[in-house]
């Protein structure tokens, strides 16, 4: 099967190419989600008891959030 545009064969992609990119994508995303979570902890991390109290966490909370591992 051919493109009538270009003239370039079209690949039909398999179901276990499909897989394999959904797979891929959600990995991405997922790391992607760990890291942004793990920046967030950091910032959290550096906030003074001032800047806690106006978001309405303790240095108990904040510690106990910061302890967490990235995939959590």
């Amino acid at each position: 099967m051919t493109d009538m545009t270009t003239s370039v064969p079209l690949i039909r992609a398999r179901a276990s190419d499909i897989s394999l990119r959904a797979l891929c994508r959600d990995a991405l995303r997922l790391v992607t989600h760990w890291r942004e979570r793990a920046r967030q902890r950091a910032q959290l991390a550096d906030l003074d008891d001032h800047m806690l109290s106006d978001i309405g966490i303790t240095r108990v909370d904040q510690r106990r959030e910061c302890e967490k591992p990235f995939w959590r």
